[in-house]
């Protein structure tokens, strides 16, 4: 079975079942630090819980269990504190802010090498996000921008929901949309999230030389500011 389909069986059997790491481990001839893995971020129930020290093979204890339990809910809330203190920093975000996390983004995930501007992504909404960006930083008009996502051959029967879905998300017509690009992977993998997975997409600016030239100047400027810690 490939890594991929051995990690959603676990899942299921962790989520669905409540089974115990080591069993699972078992199951599916896995290490269990792997499965442990696999598996930290799914909570189990109180039923589940208790099922699991009713069963003696497992070799569980009640106070291991609460122990795991205690360390897996304090790092939850300093998760969700962190959050929480995030919106609060950036409630009201400066338009220097905004123009420099902008340059940051396209640093890491836009094309520099050629004359056209484009950025790539699979999230969402930093796709918005940078479409919003050059509207307000460049006055890119609504005309030069161009859309294409690029997906699995596996989700090829998808490509109208996937389409969709971004058409919807960005609040552009479908017809304005270039062909998908569909990608043939050298060895099948199973998705967990097959239905929710919407591609990478590609969102480029036409006769947008002269801004990527901006740009780029701007970004060489803020990487000279500060190289080393003051």
């Amino acid at each position: 079975m490939a890594k991929s389909a051995l990690r959603i069986r676990a899942r299921e059997l962790r989520r669905k079942s409540g089974e115990s790491i080591v069993i699972i481990a078992k199951k599916l001839k896995v290490s269990k630090g792997t499965v442990s893995l696999w598996c930290r971020d799914i909570q189990l129930s109180q039923s589940q819980i208790q099922n699991l020290l009713d069963r003696k093979e497992n070799g569980l204890r009640l106070g291991q269990v609460n122990g795991a339990l205690v360390q897996k809910n304090k790092r939850i809330k300093i998760i969700k504190q962190y959050q929480e203190d995030g919106l609060k920093e950036f409630k009201q975000v400066s338009d220097r802010e905004y123009l420099v996390f902008g340059l940051a983004l396209y640093l890491a995930e836009g094309a520099k090498k050629s004359r056209r501007i484009e950025f790539v992504n699979s999230d969402p909404q930093l796709i918005r996000f940078m479409r919003h960006w050059f509207v307000k930083f460049f006055s890119v008009p609504r005309e030069h921008f161009s859309y294409r996502f690029t997906i699995n051959e596996t989700h090829r029967a998808r490509v109208d929901v996937v389409t969709k879905f971004w058409s919807e998300y960005l609040n552009i017509p479908q017809s304005e949309f270039k062909k998908p690009v569909f990608v043939k992977a050298k060895h099948k993998k199973i998705y967990a999230n097959h239905d929710n997975y919407f591609g990478t997409f590609r969102l480029s600016v036409l006769k947008g030389s002269s801004i990527l030239y901006r740009i780029l100047g701007l970004i060489e400027g803020l990487l000279a500011s500060k190289k080393e810690p003051a």
